[in-house]
């Protein structure tokens, strides 16, 4: 509906994605025809996160990408029904990926701070495959965080933001970083060091992770993990030369970001990997108990003692995980 709409409007090269998923192959797809991405997913919590996760993933391929800001709570079949005559400046306004997440951290309490700004957006502005992209985010940062260059230059040489010297129990507390770093540090561990992967692997599943570009990574391994018998014991080499031609700077990026963090760890890649595990299920099997207790609400006699079963089941599981 929104692309036909926009379409309609005047927009024409536009494609709309399912719902907000964009994968690894639409970024393929769309890079047969051009290099430059404007994404405008819906103006509230669900579509400032694809977009995020979106633009960081397209970003990491090589894209150009920018965003179009819609008014709070629209998307963009709304903005053609209620205001037409904006629908040209609207889209031929955009914003780049660190405006739009600045713009966020100022309506967030837990990210008030230069310094937990800079801790959330110097690993995304790693993972940017383009140099002159990069270049450019890193000016944005300095100026809009009013902060050196050089500063922002030396957390991405040392390929360590400030939350990697910090103790990994701590990594799931929200207040203390973005909750996809911790995803991306557990699958940099499992692109780089085969014996985490042989370790970790058959514990994960698709629904540890919420950031589309880790999704994209986690399903693109798993599909190798089917279809290669040694998938357990490879090397990142071996590992990347196998993935889809769009994953290949990204998983590059994790990897680095993981070998480089261990350098200033104190723990073994396994036991850090080990707790990163341990955190993502006991997010996952959360995140499970809040759909059960939704679904308890209007289950009938024989569909509640069912859910209830398995919402027992599941509070047993992640009070064993949060004691062990």
């Amino acid at each position: 509906m929104d692309a036909a709409m926009l379409v309609q409007a005047g927009i024409t090269n536009v494609v709309a994605s399912s719902g907000t998923a964009f994968t690894v192959e639409h970024i393929g797809q769309l890079s047969r025809f051009t290099k430059v991405l404007h994404f405008c997913f819906d103006a509230d919590a669900a579509g400032w996160k694809a977009t995020v996760a979106a633009t960081n993933a397209a970003l990491a391929a090589g894209m150009n990408v920018q965003t179009i800001v819609l008014p709070d709570g629209k998307d963009p079949a709304d903005v053609v029904f209620s205001e037409p005559e904006k629908v040209q400046e609207y889209f031929s306004t955009t914003q780049s990926l660190i405006a739009v997440l600045l713009t966020q951290f100022k309506s967030s309490s837990q990210l008030a701070g230069q310094e937990q700004q800079l801790e959330a957006l110097v690993p995304l502005v790693k993972m940017v495959a383009n140099p002159i992209t990069q270049g450019k985010m890193i000016q944005e940062m300095a100026e809009s965080l009013h902060v050196s260059e050089q500063k922002i230059h030396q957390l991405l040489e040392a390929q360590v933001s400030p939350v990697a010297a910090r103790q990994f129990s701590e990594i799931f507390q929200e207040e203390q970083r973005p909750p996809a770093v911790a995803e991306w540090r557990l699958l940099g561990l499992l692109l780089a060091e085969p014996a985490v992967r042989a370790e970790a692997w058959p514990s994960l599943s698709e629904d540890f992770f919420l950031d589309a570009a880790s999704i994209m990574v986690y399903n693109s391994m798993q599909q190798l993990a089917l279809k290669q018998p040694e998938f357990l014991a490879m090397t990142f080499a071996e590992l990347s030369a196998m993935l889809p031609e769009g994953l290949v700077s990204l998983a590059e990026g994790l990897a680095a970001l993981a070998q480089e963090s261990q350098l200033s760890s104190s723990h073994s890649a396994a036991d850090e990997a080990a707790q990163l595990v341990k955190g993502l299920r006991r997010r996952a099997i959360s995140s499970r108990l809040s759909l059960l207790q939704q679904q308890l609400a209007g289950a009938d006699e024989t569909a509640r003692e069912e859910t209830l079963r398995q919402f027992q089941a599941l509070t047993q599981e992640l009070a064993a995980i949060t004691n062990s």
